[in-house]
């Protein structure tokens, strides 16, 4: 019974922090509502219909890279919403993606196409890949900047490097990232904190406002 309390508060601790982040993020973008988003995680839309909420006229790019989540996500009516089935990478043509073993709590979440992450499924699947710099610099020669969330499950560390070695940094005003530190193995955890905090640090220094994601 203890146990069972345990992990209900535990769990109640951690949803109130994720809506304190999530509400954070919500009051950024209602004081910049023409700042376009670029969701990299889409899932089937939970953070995209919030934004919506207080950001109807921005235009909107979600990155899926399961094909069962972009069918439901198009279904959505929003003429300023982007789904793009592609893994956003740091390179064009095709990369493979696992599985999760089991789900997480989002709606099919878990896949990624970091195949060391804990807890994947053997059997890959092939998804395309976009070099997401060059996308990034192709969709800014208007000056366009991006708010951008990125959640893609272990992959953020090599996404983030190149952008950060490219000129595409300068087409992004805002980050909110989650990290995975702690999923791509006990052994690589140091490894990818410093990553982490030298990614960190590049933003800083390029006047990228940083926001922690969950």
């Amino acid at each position: 019974m203890f146990i069972k309390l345990l992990r209900y508060f535990r769990k109640l601790k951690k949803e109130k922090l994720e809506e304190s982040q999530l509400q954070v993020v919500l009051n950024y973008l209602s004081e910049r509502p023409d700042l376009n988003v670029i969701d990299l995680g889409f899932n089937i839309g939970e953070i995209y219909r919030r934004i919506r909420q207080i950001s109807d006229h921005s235009f909107y790019y979600g990155f899926e890279i399961q094909e069962d989540l972009v069918l439901k996500a198009k279904e959505i009516d929003d003429e300023k919403l982007v789904i793009i089935n592609a893994a956003a990478t740091d390179q064009d043509g095709e990369i493979n993606f696992y599985e999760p073993k089991s789900w997480s709590k989002n709606y099919k979440g878990g896949a990624t196409i970091m195949k060391d992450k804990n807890g994947l499924s053997e059997t890959p699947i092939n998804v395309p890949s976009i070099n997401f710099s060059k996308w990034l610099e192709k969709n800014s020669q208007n000056g366009e900047k991006y708010f951008i969330k990125i959640d893609i499950e272990g992959a953020e560390y090599d996404l983030l490097e190149n952008l950060i070695n490219s000129n595409a940094l300068q087409c992004i005003q805002a980050a909110a990232i989650e990290w995975h530190c702690s999923k791509l193995g006990p052994q690589n955890e140091a490894k990818y904190l410093s990553r982490k905090n030298l990614i960190k640090l590049a933003l800083w220094e390029n006047g990228i406002d940083y926001f922690e994601w969950f």
